[in-house]
């Protein structure tokens, strides 16, 4: 049975362990109970867990020395650590800042408000052991690839567009004094248009500046701009009742922010996920590295077929030992063909650029993009289920459909049309098999 994670429940407190790991099965994850830090760094060493959650108030544990010990164990990888706890006070959350953890659940927990905030954590943990894997690889065929990868954040204040009145400015300022540039904005277009305009640590919206709507329009369409969908939003309540607590969560929300939450709790918010954000971007640079002449398609900049092959074997092995998920796409776009008969080949190959580096911008940067033929390219998509696929794989296709590509010598827009295939690993697959499957559907 493949697994959406695998997370380690920490405590002594069986029934508050428990209930925290029957809420995490629901939702797909393979639970591993421990009661003793040595089961719990023994088990992290081993277990390969994408997630560790420790109860910051269980008697006899050490959570803050806990958390201390994971970060001394890890092997460059990184596990997420979060904390629990039946109060959300400053104490609490200044406890965690002290100890460096991802993030904070304060219990009665919320079964989908955990898991929404539970997500970016697991796509960290998959681009961690994704960027080992891909430098491994990269030695392999003759690229030179430094070691070690330094993942701390970056220092400075953090970059914030506020959507706000005075009264968010004021909490922000306290919450983060002098380590927080924020760039105040009067309307969701205005955070748009700052956010166009360099790279920002988060956003923060004040739930007075504009009703919720119009706020989660805008988180909707950063979630899809290829440059700002990791971007972390947070929603700085304004306390009126909303009947679905979850529903900021769907709609593109990082963090909601209650407006009876102290300073601590909300600077320690912003930090973790703008610190969050930076080990990203760290992240992203080092696969960057990853590609030269040796792993790349000279045409295209992205990886060759050879590359990707060899990667999908590793990938396999991956997601049989962590039972995890693994689906492979491919897209088609014939009019390649009808614009290398019309054009020219230089047409061809300047829309071909084009598309490479389109399809590579909308996917993840764990995710894995080659050119496959003439005609088409591929891309594997680790820890990913095959219906979580087809949705993204299908939008990025009508995103290119509904495109006019202007291609070099040519004095007209250019159309495409995009044909998507894909298949989930089977228990028997072996990469060649998997590629066959995938591939079939548009032969």
């Amino acid at each position: 049975m493949t697994r959406l994670a695998n997370v380690i429940v920490a405590g002594t407190d069986a029934a508050r362990r428990g209930a925290l790991a029957a809420m995490l099965g629901a939702e797909g994850c393979a639970v591993h109970e421990a009661a003793a830090p040595t089961e719990v760094t023994e088990q992290a060493r081993q277990g390969h867990p994408d997630v560790v959650a420790v109860d910051l108030d269980s008697p006899g544990l050490d959570a803050v020395a806990l958390a201390a010990a994971l970060a001394a164990d890890a092997d460059g990888t990184g596990t997420p650590v979060v904390f629990t706890t039946a109060e959300g006070t400053p104490q609490a959350f200044q406890r965690a800042r002290d100890a460096g953890v991802d993030d904070v659940f304060v219990d009665p927990f919320d079964r989908h408000i955990l898991a929404s905030r539970l997500q970016p954590l697991l796509r960290l943990s998959t681009m961690r052991s994704e960027l080992g894997r891909r430098r491994v690889l990269a030695r392999r065929f003759g690229l030179a690839v430094d070691g070690a990868v330094d993942q701390a954040a970056d220092g400075g204040p953090y970059a914030v567009p506020l959507l706000g009145g005075d009264g968010d400015l004021r909490r922000v300022e306290t919450a983060l004094p002098g380590r927080c540039h924020v760039v105040p904005c009067a309307d969701p277009h205005a955070v748009e248009g700052v956010l166009q305009e360099r790279p920002f640590d988060a956003a923060l919206l004040g739930a007075g500046a504009a009703d919720d709507e119009t706020l989660f329009d805008l988180c909707d369409r950063v979630r899809h701009n290829p440059r700002l969908f990791n971007l972390p939003v947070v929603l700085l309540d304004g306390g009126a009742p909303r009947g679905d607590a979850a529903e900021p969560y769907r709609r593109g929300v990082t963090r909601v922010v209650a407006a009876s939450a102290s300073a601590t709790e909300l600077g320690f918010v912003v930090a973790t996920l703008a610190e969050r954000q930076r080990v990203r971007w760290t992240i992203r640079r080092a696969m960057a590295a990853t590609r030269g002449p040796a792993t790349c398609d000279a045409a295209t900049g992205i990886y060759t077929f050879d590359f990707l092959r060899a990667h999908l074997s590793a990938l396999i092995d991956a997601a049989r030992i962590w039972r995890k998920h693994l689906t492979l796409v491919f897209f088609l776009v014939p009019d390649l063909r009808r614009v290398q008969l019309r054009f020219g080949v230089e047409a061809a190959e300047d829309l071909t650029r084009q598309l490479a580096a389109w399809i590579g911008g909308l996917v993840r940067v764990e995710d894995v993009t080659a050119r496959h033929g003439e005609h088409d390219f591929c891309v594997a998509l680790p820890d990913t289920p095959l219906a979580v696929a087809r949705g993204v794989m299908e939008r990025i296709a009508g995103i290119l459909s509904y495109t006019d590509f202007a291609v070099q010598d040519v004095y007209q827009p250019v159309p495409v049309s995009v044909e998507v295939a894909m298949a989930d690993l089977a228990p028997d697959d072996t990469a060649e098999t998997l590629i066959a499957r995938a591939h079939r559907a548009l032969d």
